[in-house]
């Protein structure tokens, strides 16, 4: 069974109702408090809470609420729960360390930074063919290696339930005997709705594989030669799968050359 967190008797702190101003009837069990982005500029608060309504027709809380901290109100920026609800997820979004680190205080818990861990990591992206057809996919083989002691554990997907996966981002410059160092146009579309996402171990000396079709991204429907650059992006974590245990977000990029016929 969770335990209830335990909070200074603090008459003006806490979750109140938006509408009435009178303090919220949802119980905190569990508060997470972690910084999303490198700079440790902003922060996510999630509460983990008894169950509260949400309306059926918008699936938003019924009666929102606010988190009053220090004389600051937060506005509930998402929740969670069953479809069709009762919820028991709080979300709030928060601007500074300061800010953040007073919540984690008031909850007795902790305000989890970033910081870069310094992994030795060698990438490259090797395309499946030395010289490719206009009308045909042009496959690239993506390789990471772990060149470090520690084992390295980054998140695969959570960006392809769509036309790509844009877990990968490039640009190009074409060049033939008329042009050199043309900017190619993104021809795809990065629009995405997620898509499962799980944590990948990569220990010492090993490599991770993947490949893509960079037809998702340019047209080559052009003869010449393309000088690209790519890149990966790595959430990398210290544990389990939680948004909590980001410790850096970063990417691993290489340069490499398609030629088209």
């Amino acid at each position: 069974m969770a335990t209830v967190l335990r909070s200074p008797a603090t008459e003006t702190d806490g979750l109140y109702y938006v509408s009435s101003g009178e303090k919220a009837g949802i119980i905190v069990l569990q508060a997470y408090i972690y910084s999303v982005n490198n700079a440790n500029a902003d922060f996510d608060v999630r509460l983990d809470t008894s169950d509260y309504q949400i309306d059926p027709k918008t699936s938003t809380v019924a009666n929102p609420v606010s988190l009053r901290i220090d004389g600051h109100d937060y506005p509930c920026s998402g929740g969670g729960g069953k479809t069709g609800g009762p919820w028991n997820v709080l979300e709030f979004r928060v601007h500074g360390q300061a800010a953040a680190e007073a919540i984690a205080t008031w909850f007795s818990t902790n305000c989890s930074l970033r910081s870069p861990p310094g992994y030795k990591l060698y990438s490259q992206f090797i395309p499946s063919k030395t010289i490719f057809n206009t009308n045909e996919p042009v496959i690239v083989k993506f390789q990471l290696k772990n060149a470090d002691e520690r084992t390295v554990i980054f998140q695969r997907g959570g960006q392809q339930r769509g036309y790509r996966d844009n877990q990968y981002g490039f640009r190009a410059q074409f060049s033939d005997q008329k042009v050199w160092g043309q900017a190619v146009p993104d021809v795809g579309s990065p629009v995405n709705h997620g898509g499962v996402g799980v944590i990948a171990p990569l220990v010492s000396g090993k490599t991770f594989e993947d490949q893509i079709d960079l037809k998702k991204w340019f047209a080559f429907d052009k003869p010449g030669t393309y000088m690209i650059h790519g890149f990966y992006q790595l959430d990398l974590y210290q544990e389990a799968f939680m948004p909590w245990n980001v410790v850096w977000r970063d990417y691993a990029s290489a340069d490499f050359t398609v030629v088209i016929k």
